[in-house]
């Protein structure tokens, strides 16, 4: 983490194999998510989204 700077998708799935003791956690996983998706909206900005 680099400055504090935590990114996340709106949504993201795992499986629960890839999960640590394949449970949901409290915080985030460490770690890439199976699917990831991330909903843009028309009134954003797109300098911001990049």
């Amino acid at each position: 983490m680099v400055g504090g700077n935590i990114r996340s998708p709106d949504l993201s799935l795992m499986a629960v194999s890839r999960l640590p003791q394949g449970k949901p956690p409290v915080d985030f996983v460490d770690g890439a998510p199976d699917l990831a998706v991330e909903i843009v909206l028309p009134s954003e900005n797109m300098n911001d989204l990049l």
